[in-house]
């Protein structure tokens, strides 16, 4: 397994983006062109050939480097071709670069939470695959 940190510079976009696409999880969020509109700059670690990719959004302030949630992005963290677990996570969160001082990161729904500094939020999604007559059955007035 090798977890590499690329700069933006260096991220071969359309293998980026294939892996977002093939992925179990893969989000619109973190599409190259997307995270180009709405992050100040981002980097990535990259799982072997592109199998998983995280981006990281960053942006410095009084000489210090710290990585942030871009407005309109809910959910970034990792993108893989296989189902993540725990070991896999802490490996993408310890390999983040030392020289961001502060992390402040919305992993995606399947990744799992790494004990330690990391913790839960309550999300909640509409599965908008069903066709819409399903959809409409499922509508309350009394929401």
């Amino acid at each position: 397994m090798s977890l590499q940190y690329l700069t933006y510079q260096e991220i071969d976009k359309e293998k980026w983006d294939a892996c977002i696409l093939e992925s179990h999880n893969g989000r619109i969020y973190s599409s190259a062109v997307y995270l180009d509109h709405l992050a100040d700059h981002w980097d990535a670690l990259i799982l072997d050939d592109y199998a998983a990719v995280m981006p990281l959004t960053w942006r410095k302030k009084w000489g210090i480097f710290y990585i942030y949630p871009p407005a309109f992005t809910q959910q970034l963290g990792i993108s893989s071709l296989q189902i993540e677990n725990p070991q896999m996570t802490s490996e993408f969160m310890d390999a983040v670069p030392k020289k961001f001082r502060y992390v402040e990161m919305n992993l995606n729904a399947s990744n799992p939470v790494v004990p330690g500094n990391s913790f839960e939020r309550k999300n909640f999604l509409l599965a908008l695959s069903p066709a819409y007559n399903q959809l409409k059955k499922a509508y309350s007035r009394s929401a």
